[in-house]
């Protein structure tokens, strides 16, 4: 445990220590001087620079590098290429302003846990080393972008092209059923049962059970 210098803790709040630790572009050397009574550490940037951050800033995922990151991504949207207004650029783009704007609407959900951008996506080559990934792993205009494990950011070993309908079926608060041993979402299995979505949702809000939601066919109205 690292010597937290120069700091009385808060009753009931724990002192902790952050070195080794990592956040976005930013990893923890040591603890720094502290700012206001608020404990600091010295942090090593990707890009080889050394700032002094404020843990709290570290730990909300506020301050993610140096302040490279931005310079990068300002350069990036003053620069005109063959690219700069076609949908793998813009995708490209909302990819980064997810993982490191706080005003981007989905931000909580990426940057703010502490989800980024694969350090060979980012920088003067970034777009360059994403596009031929993308070329060389069937990109179509047709197809988003979907992170393959999400409780990870994007990077080449977890990023695929897929079409809207598959990334939807691969969010994080999808109904994953099992039958027989095997796992699917609710829209999977309503497909292989034939059977409405709307029917069997409606079936679960008043309490059956999901499998029989699903396998028990729906009864024709008599005439």
């Amino acid at each position: 445990m690292a010597n937290l210098k120069g700091i009385k803790p808060q009753k009931g709040v724990p002192l902790i220590d952050l070195t080794g630790k990592r956040f976005g572009r930013l990893t923890v050397v040591k603890q720094g001087e502290s700012k206001n009574n608020r404990i600091a550490w010295i942090c090593k940037c990707d890009c080889g620079n050394e700032v002094t951050i404020v843990g709290k800033t570290l730990i909300n995922g506020k301050t993610q590098s140096c302040g490279c990151l931005r310079k990068e991504v300002v350069k990036a949207n003053r620069t005109k290429h063959s690219k700069s207004e076609s949908r793998i650029y813009i995708t490209y783009n909302n990819m980064k302003k997810r993982c490191f704007y706080e005003g981007c609407d989905h931000y909580k959900w990426y940057g703010g846990e502490n989800k980024t951008v694969c350090k060979e996506w980012l920088g003067d080559n970034g777009f360059k080393n994403f596009l031929e990934w993308s070329m060389n792993n069937g990109y179509t205009d047709e197809l988003t972008i979907d992170r393959i494990d999400n409780t990870k950011g994007y990077s080449p070993d977890n990023c695929r092209w897929v079409t809207p309908k598959q990334n939807c079926r691969n969010k994080r608060n999808n109904h994953l059923i099992t039958i027989d041993g095997e796992t699917k979402t609710l829209v999977e299995w309503c497909e292989q049962y034939n059977i409405s979505e709307t029917v069997v949702r409606s079936r679960i809000r008043i309490g059956w059970d999901d499998v029989k939601s699903i396998t028990t066919p729906k009864l024709r109205n008599r005439g």
